[in-house]
């Protein structure tokens, strides 16, 4: 599930034609900045865009940024470096909360959240 308010993602939709399960995602990276506070993540997802540029040429998954801002709160419990995660997100209030659950755990909770970077990557990352 997405939250209501997700800034610059348009192309996401427009790729998509709606917001793509983050059920099955191999976290990439996690940062954490004093600066705003926020919070980037990146992932892998198997999830494949029904219409995707046509300069992804080969490719078998998508790799995508995000930036939370305003972070309020944040918890990491367990960042494994291989594996698969699951990550929620919902309206909660004024705010955004996360969670993650998997090969990556974490919980956040902020105000803005901005799809930063997309892309279509040949990886062998989700294999089983």
């Amino acid at each position: 599930m997405w939250p209501l308010r997700v800034e610059k993602s348009d192309f996401l939709l427009k790729i998509y034609g709606h917001y793509p399960s983050l059920d099955d995602v191999a976290v990439t990276e996690l940062v954490v900045s004093r600066d705003g506070p926020s919070v980037r993540l990146s992932f892998l997802s198997s999830v494949l865009p029904y219409k995707p540029p046509a300069h992804w040429n080969n490719f078998n998954r998508v790799s995508l940024g995000m930036h939370f801002v305003d972070v309020s709160s944040i918890s990491i419990s367990k960042f494994d470096r291989v594996g698969r995660s699951r990550i929620s997100m919902w309206d909660q209030g004024s705010e955004i909360a996360a969670c993650c659950d998997g090969a990556t755990e974490f919980d956040l909770r902020f105000r803005h959240l901005v799809i930063d970077r997309i892309s279509g990557v040949l990886s062998d990352e989700l294999e089983s």
